[in-house]
């Protein structure tokens, strides 16, 4: 993927591109990916810090090379003040930490890898303070996010893990009420069009006929949404939007919904 960026609004929003989208048109690419560079990049930055946390992986990392144990504690010594200061580093001395030890990281449907160059990652902890040998192995150290590609109407969002939420959503629950409410006041008859609804609420007829789109939501879909497994990210505002090409057939709707498909 190639790093690019576009200018909305004197905004700089910065992407990483699937090089076929680039060299050509979507319609001949349908499988390119274009993600919000700070989705990678945070996730990234988040597991790198996860494994320095974790002493298994670190000594795991450590232990091809033949090091005594004073290169050792020396080693999980600088890593202890590396994960206190985490917060406070700048970026350009996480750039430097990137650069010099991450040797690339690829995205797939299911996860994200980051791969790290062993000896990079021993020299960058030791220094100069090995008494051992530095030769050590030339594979990768594969660093795996549990983090799905999903397109979301005509964005790409990266789901993190189950991406599912567990807490009902008393907005998102008022949304649907609200939706089947506009549905049976047409079907009363009290108004006779949409249009005629919408001007005796004052309301835009869109919005109506995005409530009217939502009671068209299949049944599994509806009962997730009340029971507050929705994915997570997804707020009544944005149900709303997306609901706008809503398709027919259910399974279509839980992909462009973002929810797992069975």
């Amino acid at each position: 993927m190639t790093l690019t960026h576009a200018v909305k609004k004197g905004r700089r929003y910065r992407y990483y591109v699937s090089t076929q989208l680039i060299t050509g048109a979507r319609s001949d690419h349908a499988k390119g990916w274009r993600i919000p560079a700070g989705d990678i990049e945070g996730l990234a930055l988040d597991r790198l810090r996860a494994f320095f946390a974790s002493d298994r992986d670190v000594i795991d990392a450590l232990s091809p090379f033949d090091l005594d144990a004073t290169a050792v504690r020396l080693a999980m010594t600088k890593v202890t003040h590396l994960v206190e200061g985490w917060t406070s580093l700048t970026p350009i001395r996480l750039r430097e930490l990137v650069c010099s030890i991450v040797e690339n990281i690829r995205g797939h449907d299911d996860k994200v890898v980051m791969s790290l160059k062993p000896k990079e990652v021993a020299t960058f902890l030791l220094g100069d303070g090995s008494n051992g040998s530095m030769d050590g192995p030339t594979g990768a150290i594969e660093l795996i996010i549990d983090a799905k590609l999903r397109r979301a109407g005509k964005g790409i969002r990266l789901v993190v893990g189950g991406g599912v939420t567990e807490k009902p959503d008393g907005q998102m629950i008022a949304l649907l009420r609200d939706a089947h409410a506009t549905r049976d006041a047409l079907m009363s008859g009290r108004d006779e069009t949409i249009n005629a609804m919408a001007q005796r609420l004052s309301v835009r007829r869109g919005y109506l006929s995005s409530l009217m789109r939502l009671t068209y939501l299949a049944p599994d879909i509806v009962r997730e949404l009340v029971a507050g497994r929705h994915p997570e990210g997804l707020t009544p505002a944005g149900l709303l939007s997306l609901c706008k090409d809503l398709p027919h057939d259910w399974q279509l709707q839980r992909a462009a919904l973002v929810f797992e498909t069975r």
